[in-house]
C-alpha cells in the first residue's frame, strides 16, 4: 500500500512565493471560503532540485472532499458560477498590479516599496489561488465522472459530444495566440505586439519565455502551409465561441437534455474556464512578477538561482533589516525542503537529513511500480495512434521533441506546448475531464489518454505504444 498519493507535480517550481501562495490558497483559504469548511487535511509539499510534488498521506480525506463537493454541486449546481464571479472580480485588479510589475523601473523604489509590493503579490495570489483552481480540480473527477456515466449510458451519447458538451465556451488563450499569428500570416502586422502579448505563455513557474524569434520562426513554419488551410483554421478559431455554442444547443437538443442537467454541465464548462483562465492570469503573474523578486535578489545580494528558495518570512529579515542570507542554508534547500500545509494556514517547514530521508522515502515508493505494459486511463480526445513514446518530466526538454511521437509526461501545462503541437498523441499521470491536458487535447484534436497514475514510470523513451483514447488504454507494443 502506497504512503503517499500525489495530488500533482510540477517541473521548474521552487519553494519560494508563488509555491508558497499556491499551497496557502489551495489549503487554507479554499476550504474556509469555497469549500463551506470542508478540506484536504495536510497537504506536503515535497521539493527537490527544481521538482516538486504535493501529495496527501490521508487520500481518504481528499475524496471525501471530493464526494462532498460532487453532493454540494448536485444540489446547487449554481454555486461554482458564484466563485468563478468572485475569481473575475478579484482577477482585474490582480492583473492591473501585474501589468504594474511588467513595466516598473524597480531600482527606483526604495526597500520600504518593494517589501510592500511583495506582501501585495502574496496576499493578493493567495486570495485568488482559493477561487481559481480548487473547485475545478475537485469537480473534474467525481462529480465528472457522475454526469459522464449518464449521458453515456443513459442518454446513449458518445465520448465525443460529451467533451463538446464540457467545453467552455471561452476561447483558450493558447487558441487565441494561434489566431494572432495565423492573422499575421495572412494579413500581416506587428509581431512585436503579438510577442508583447503572449510572450509569458509557456513560462509557468519559471521554464521559458518566447521572444521575437520564436514567433518569426513560427511564421515561417506557417508561410510553408497552404494559404486555404490557413484561412480555414483562422475563420474557425474567429467563430470558436459561436460554433460551440451552436453544437452544444443541438446536442442539448438531441439528448432531451433538462435544464437541471444542463445545469451540471455548466459546472463542467465553468471548471474548463476556471483551469484555463487561472492559468493564464497566474503565468502572467510568475513571469513579470519575478521581475520584482530579481530586484530583491540583487538588494541582498543574491543570485536568481538561490533567490527562488528564499521563503517568504524570510524576506523582511533580509530586505528590510539587511541581515545576511544564509547561502549554506539554501544550497542544501534547494536539494531537500519539506513543507506540512495546515487547513488553519500554518506551514511547517522541515529541512536538511529529516527533509531527505521523507524525500527519499517518496521517491523510493515511486521507483516501486508494477511491471505492466499496458495502463487504463480516462480518455481525453477520440483517436488510435501508435508511435514512440518520448518521457518528459522537465518542460526545458521539450526541444527534444520530434514531430509525431507520443508525449508521456505528468500532466501538461502551457509549458509543454512546443511539444503537444508536434504530438501524435499524449499520455498523462494525472488529470480529469477539465484538467489543463484535457482542454488542449480537445482543442488541437489530439488522441490523449489522462489520469494513467503511472505512465512515468512504466514507460520509456524510445517504446513503441499504443494509444487509444477511445478505450482509455496505453500499451506497449513489441517491436
Amino acid at each position: 500500500m502506497r504512503k503517499y498519493e500525489i495530488l500533482d507535480r510540477k517541473s521548474n517550481m521552487y519553494p519560494s512565493l508563488w509555491a508558497w501562495a499556491l499551497i496557502v490558497g489551495f489549503v487554507e483559504r479554499a476550504p474556509r471560503v469555497v469549500f463551506k469548511g470542508r478540506d484536504w487535511g495536510n497537504i506536503l509539499g515535497l521539493f527537490r532540485e527544481g521538482t516538486t510534488c504535493w501529495v496527501t498521506k490521508d487520500k481518504e480525506r481528499v475524496n471525501a472532499l471530493m464526494e462532498g463537493i460532487k453532493e454540494d454541486l448536485l444540489k446547487d449546481p449554481d454555486y461554482i458560477k458564484s466563485v468563478r464571479e468572485i475569481f473575475d472580480k478579484k482577477s482585474k485588479p490582480f492583473l492591473e498590479f501585474v501589468g504594474f510589475c511588467k513595466s516598473a523601473d524597480f531600482s527606483k523604489y526604495p526597500e520600504k516599496d518593494i517589501f510592500e509590493f511583495y506582501n501585495k503579490f502574496l496576499r493578493d495570489y493567495t486570495d485568488l489561488c482559493a477561487y481559481g483552481e480548487p473547485i475545478a480540480w475537485l469537480s473534474r473527477e467525481a462529480f465528472a465522472d457522475f454526469i459522464e456515466e449518464d449521458f453515456i449510458n443513459k442518454k446513449k451519447g458518445s465520448k465525443e459530444e460529451f467533451e463538446i458538451l464540457i467545453s467552455a465556451t471561452e476561447k483558450p488563450f493558447i487558441q487565441r495566440e494561434e489566431e494572432g499569428l495565423l492573422n499575421l500570416a495572412l494579413k500581416g502586422g506587428d509581431i512585436k505586439k503579438h510577442t508583447e502579448e503572449f510572450e509569458w505563455m509557456p513560462y509557468d513557474y519559471g521554464a521559458y519565455f518566447y521572444d521575437e524569434n520564436h514567433f518569426s520562426n513560427e511564421l515561417k513554419k506557417l508561410s510553408k502551409k497552404n494559404k486555404n488551410e490557413l484561412e480555414e483554421r483562422y475563420y474557425d478559431l474567429i467563430n470558436y465561441e459561436l460554433n460551440l455554442e451552436k453544437k452544444q444547443k443541438s446536442l442539448f437538443k438531441r439528448y432531451k437534455i433538462s435544464g437541471k442537467e444542463e445545469k451540471y454541465f455548466e459546472v463542467l464548462q465553468i471548471g474548463s474556464y476556471l483551469v484555463d483562465k487561472k492559468k493564464e492570469v497566474l503565468t502572467k503573474a510568475h513571469f513579470y512578477g519575478d521581475r520584482l523578486l530579481k530586484e530583491i535578489g540583487k538588494r541582498i545580494n543574491l543570485d536568481w538561482s538561490l533567490m527562488r528558495y528564499v521563503l517568504p518570512f524570510e524576506i523582511k529579515n533580509l530586505l528590510i533589516k539587511k541581515e545576511k542570507p544564509d547561502i549554506l542554508k539554501l544550497e542544501r534547500r534547494k536539494k531537500n525542503v519539506v513543507w506540512i500545509a495546515k487547513p488553519d494556514g500554518d506551514v511547517e517547514i522541515i529541512e536538511e537529513n529529516k527533509a531527505k530521508k521523507i524525500l527519499d522515502e517518496f521517491f523510493e515508493e515511486e521507483r516501486n511500480t508494477e511491471d505492466v505494459d499496458s495502463l487504463n486511463g480516462r480518455g481525453a480526445y477520440k483517436g488510435v495512434v501508435q508511435g514512440r513514446a518520448r518521457v518528459i518530466l522537465d518542460s526545458r526538454e521539450c526541444s527534444k521533441f520530434k514531430d509525431g511521437e507520443i508525449l508521456v509526461t505528468v500532466i501538461t501545462s502551457p509549458d509543454f506546448i512546443v511539444a503537444v503541437r508536434k504530438a501524435r498523441g499524449i499520455v498523462t499521470d494525472q488529470g480529469g475531464a477539465t484538467c489543463h491536458a484535457a482542454i488542449i487535447a480537445r482543442e488541437l484534436k489530439i488522441p490523449t489518454v489522462i489520469g494513467t497514475k503511472i505512465a512515468t514510470k512504466v514507460f520509456k523513451t524510445g517504446d513503441y505504444i499504443n494509444v487509444d483514447a477511445d478505450c482509455g488504454i496505453v500499451r506497449i507494443i513489441k517491436d
